[in-house]
């Protein structure tokens, strides 16, 4: 979908995800969960994100990454589907093109090097550069690290949530207005 996007100039170079990182993902997606979940956060499990929505996210071309010799350190993926319980939400900016993120994930060797931030001012510029008004995320609500980030970096936190069945606790809103 955004074969067509520059990308900004950094220090942390993110590209589209292709076929041939597939194992590479699985395997940075696997830490990640393994990560989240010794420290007794259940945000996501062996399936999700597993190989079959991974692959989903290559074929339809919104996933992008850093990778570091050869191996994926940190992903995103960007498109514009909203989750149904985003109805629900009261967001601030209602109007305008919405692009939003999911499975955002940094490698946990790799965590406090600005892979995220650079990620995440990557989904701006694709934003910007596609005419996209805002972006909208959730975060589960228990890795307080997640939340606060995305505080730093700008998304305003909604006053709802959603829950998604596979998690034990919501997961919190934001949004952030792309100028």
């Amino acid at each position: 979908m955004w074969q067509t996007v520059s990308l900004p100039n950094s220090e942390i170079p993110v590209r589209l995800g292709l076929a041939t990182d597939i194992d590479s993902l699985i395997e940075l997606y696997g830490l990640v969960t393994n990560q989240l979940q010794l420290m007794g956060l259940r945000q996501w499990h062996k399936d999700y994100p597993g190989q079959e929505i991974i692959l989903a996210d290559l074929h339809s071309g919104n996933l992008f990454l850093v990778e570091q010799e050869k191996r994926a350190i940190g992903v995103v993926v960007l498109d514009d589907n909203q989750h149904p319980q985003y109805a629900d939400i009261d967001w601030k900016f209602k109007s305008g093109r919405v692009l939003v993120i999911h499975r955002l994930a940094v490698h946990p060797d790799f965590s406090g090097k600005g892979i995220a931030q650079a990620l995440c001012r990557f989904c701006e510029s694709v934003a910007k550069q596609e005419g996209y008004e805002h972006i909208r995320l959730d975060a589960y609500r228990g890795n307080i690290r997640s939340n606060i980030f995305y505080q730093k970096m700008g998304y305003l936190k909604t006053n709802r949530s959603c829950q998604f069945s596979y998690q034990d606790l919501p997961c919190d809103c934001y949004e952030k207005l792309i100028q």
